[in-house]
């Protein structure tokens, strides 16, 4: 059940104070995946100056049907911390064997996008790789060195269509869905040999890749995106 409560958030531009709802727990069951899925749950509206912004806060969003929880920790330390907890409660039987897919994410955005790959029913860590190849390709062909942020988000024009979002460029990148299974497969055998992760991000991506220092050049001559 998903649990919330109430605080007063004063906007950053205005400083208007403003009554808002705070999620401690989310429960995908329930309406609130919808708003995560699209990206509204954390969203602050102010209702004076109309100033739009993304709320941060820790939380955990819990999907028991695809059993996937993901853990939003903005302090590395706690996070680790907290991973280490459920190592040694579940020591003998496996984290992921009890609770499923665990992850834990800095901030409510990673949030959301680990929420629509699980409902998708991905695997993160293509994803990931996908994301490390699209930077790869981008640096080296179009002189992009640097990314605020590079994010999965599902392109709702079509039924089978990726979009992978360039915050303060130009480029979005759309990845189709038989690309997306064509990384799956090159990497089958060797995501299935890998011990279990609860943080998959662009840094785990970097270092399963670094075992790869030529990929863009076989992966863009495969349908690329």
């Amino acid at each position: 059940m998903s649990k919330k409560h109430q605080e007063r958030i004063m906007c950053p531009r205005c400083r208007e104070v403003d009554l808002v709802h705070i999620w401690d727990e989310i429960d995908a069951d329930e309406e609130a995946e919808l708003a995560v899925l699209d990206g509204e749950l954390f969203l602050f509206r102010c209702p004076k100056c109309n100033f739009l912004t993304t709320m941060n806060y820790n939380t955990v969003y819990r999907d028991r049907y695809r059993k996937a929880t993901i853990m939003c920790i903005s302090d590395e330390v706690a996070a680790a911390e907290e991973a280490d907890a459920l190592k040694n409660a579940f020591k003998d039987e496996g984290v992921e064997n009890v609770l499923g897919a665990v992850r834990f994410v800095k901030n409510t955005d990673e949030l959301c996008e680990k929420a629509q790959i699980f409902f998708r029913n991905l695997d993160d860590r293509v994803v990931e790789i996908i994301k490390w190849i699209a930077r790869q390709e981008d640096t080296g062909q179009r002189g992009i060195t640097t990314y605020e942020k590079i994010c999965f988000f599902w392109d709702r024009v079509g039924d089978d269509r990726w979009l992978l979002f360039r915050c303060e460029t130009p480029f979005d990148r759309r990845v189709s869905q038989t690309y997306y299974e064509y990384v799956e497969s090159r990497f089958e055998q060797e995501l299935a040999n890998c011990p279990p992760e609860m943080v998959i991000d662009a840094a785990w991506a970097e270092q399963f890749m670094a075992k790869y220092p030529t990929a863009t050049s076989w992966f863009f001559d495969k349908d690329a995106p």
